[in-house]
């Protein structure tokens, strides 16, 4: 609790740092027109070359260079240059992560020229708004290239929120015109839509300015703020929250109505597939296309009412995991799978719930210790441990790790010695469990999610790099490292049973493996099921989800011509999940 509160107030303490500069450089900048320049811009170099090369370099703006350019336009007399410099600016924003680099870079040129704002804004403007999103007319433009359009857009409207926010803009009713036509105009005829994600997008990045408090520690912060401080009146941000709920309950009606036509699609599948046995690939690639587009709509409206503070429309059953299909047992709750326990018995229920509490020592050690002196002492003592840390050893006696109590033993003696480069360590070389080695894979997790309970990052980093070294596997799409995708699934696997890695990870694994259900995918999903397949199924909160998943694995393997192995393996596997019901023979009297 004490390590919770902690990392809530210094990510407060990081929200009004931040804040407290964005507003001192809007008094600077709010000031700039009162400075007369003229004298400063006569000493300064008006070198073409230098001026130039300046130019060239405000390209590709990053927090790296930031200082660096900075320091140029302070020596040099950029007056004949202004309009070379606006169309730098718009032209380079591709990456929104530049953006508050841009931001300061942007201040320092309007605190010396005062014609650079009004030549950038509209030019900024007129970029956002020359071509709607939802447009037809660029049908010759390739998916990239549209990619590529909606990340300039969605960087250039940051940049004018970080604008209106730091005075280089003092009229938020620009903002406030260009959100309402991105809001009151999307006729949700773009399938990507790239104007939903770009509301979105605006909503995170402005949520101090507008006041939206659907965070906790957003409410926090903004409660602590005085009215001058928040820029903006209530009755203005009123405005803004008012034309993003009045979009979202259009979103909302787009969703509701795209998943009714999902279902109707999959109603028309499941006839094709009981008339005809399978469905042709044009049917497959139609109904899959649909599908990922309703998923993107869904995450999308999902988390534009995590922002708003909103519940979803209500929905019928998840059906993202359907395939072609909709069995006509789908939405029957299977009952005995989920009043069975998650656990077959009680040594392996002991194994993945109760975790060493070694926490307790410190504890201990804390009341017994109240004295400064020996609070100091023990501090030294510990500082004296690490350093005397044998690591090597330590994993000597990882990788031969055989039972619970060693990993927990082992546990025990790590956390005596724990320091942010020990855990370093300590998570490469679990990352890194020699892939012939798999049954220490559970021991490894068990290790893990101990460690967790202290330190939440410990088993949040692995995961990331589990997670990242999955998605590098499965995008090469060579048929060898077989041990190693397997090594990596099955961890992921354990760690989901020990409930570090979330649900939601393991799913998308799964549903990677689904989609190009060939070659190694099978053996992952297979492994992938066999590690947790059984919790998620007897999990009620995973339950539907992974029902659906090997319902879909078993069309999908009636639906092709695999070899004796991969058809074994994947009824091992379903039935690994969903034991077949005993039938019990009455003995005759």
């Amino acid at each position: 609790m004490a390590e919770k509160t902690e990392v809530i107030n210094k990510e407060l303490d990081e929200l009004k740092k931040n804040w407290k500069q964005k507003l001192d450089l809007r008094a600077i900048n709010l000031q700039a027109k009162a400075i007369d320049q003229s004298k400063i811009l006569q000493d300064l170099d008006k070198s073409v070359k230098k001026n130039s090369a300046l130019i060239r370099k405000l390209r590709n703006i990053t927090d790296e260079n930031k200082e660096s350019l900075i320091i140029e336009i302070k020596q040099l007399n950029l007056s004949r240059f202004v309009s070379e410099i606006v169309n730098v600016i718009i032209e380079s924003i591709l990456k929104a992560k530049n953006i508050l680099a841009i931001v300061e870079i942007c201040s320092i040129i309007h605190q010396r020229y005062s014609n650079f704002i009004t030549e950038l804004l509209p030019t900024l403007i007129q970029t956002l708004t020359k071509d709607s999103l939802n447009s037809n007319a660029n049908t010759s433009e390739t998916e990239n290239e549209k990619n590529t359009r909606s990340n300039q857009k969605r960087a250039l409207l940051r940049l004018l929120t970080e604008f209106v926010i730091c005075g280089l803009s003092a009229d938020s009713d620009l903002l406030f015109n260009i959100l309402y036509e991105l809001c009151t105009t999307d006729q949700f005829k773009d399938p990507n839509f790239n104007n939903l994600n770009l509301v979105v997008s605006f909503c995170r990045s402005s949520a101090e300015l507008l006041g939206l408090t659907s965070k906790p520690i957003l409410a926090r912060f903004l409660q602590e703020l005085s009215d001058e401080e928040k820029l903006l009146t209530p009755e203005k941000q009123e405005s803004f929250i008012k034309v993003l709920n009045n979009y979202f309950d259009r979103v909302s009606q787009i969703l509701e109505r795209e998943n009714k036509k999902l279902i109707e699609k999959e109603k028309e599948n499941q006839k094709i597939i009981e008339s005809k046995g399978e469905l042709t690939e044009a049917q497959s690639a139609t109904y899959e296309k649909s599908r990922k587009l309703y998923a993107k709509l869904h995450n999308l409206t999902s988390n534009f009412a995590e922002i708003l503070g909103k519940n979803l429309p209500s929905l019928p059953d998840d059906h993202l995991t359907r395939i072609g299909a909709l069995d006509t047992n789908t939405n029957k709750i299977d009952t005995n799978a989920i009043n069975m326990p998650l656990w077959d018995d009680e040594e392996t229920k002991a194994f993945y719930e109760i975790l060493p509490n070694i926490v307790n020592t410190e504890n201990k050690s804390e009341d017994n210790n109240q004295e400064k002196q020996k609070s100091k002492s023990n501090v030294n003592d510990d500082k004296t441990k690490a350093d005397q840390f044998n690591f090597d050893q330590f994993l000597t006696k990882l990788v031969s790790c055989t039972n619970k109590e060693t990993i927990d033993k082992l546990s025990v003696d790590f956390y005596e010695v724990k320091t942010k480069a020990n855990s370093k360590r300590l998570i490469k070389a679990l990352f890194n469990v020699p892939r012939t080695q798999l049954s220490l894979i559970p021991f490894y997790a068990r290790l893990t999610a101990t460690l967790s309970k202290i330190t939440p990052d410990f088993g949040k980093k692995l995961v990331t790099m589990l997670e990242d070294e999955f998605n590098a596997l499965a995008q090469e799409k060579d048929q060898i490292n077989i041990e190693s995708k397997i090594r990596n699934i099955r961890f992921l696997g354990e760690l989901v049973n020990f409930k570090v890695c979330s649900t939601v990870t393991i799913f998308k694994c799964l549903l990677v493996c689904l989609e190009d259900f060939v070659h190694h995918n099978i053996d992952v999903c297979c492994n992938l099921l066999e590690t947790c397949g059984r919790f998620l199924y007897r999990s009620p909160d995973t339950h539907f989800r992974s029902k659906n998943c090997l319902e879909r694995m078993l069309r999908l393997k009636n639906t092709k011509n695999l070899e004796t192995r991969l058809n074994t393996m994947i009824e091992n596997a379903f039935y690994h999940c969903k034991p077949p019901e005993r039938i019990i023979k009455k003995e005759k009297i």
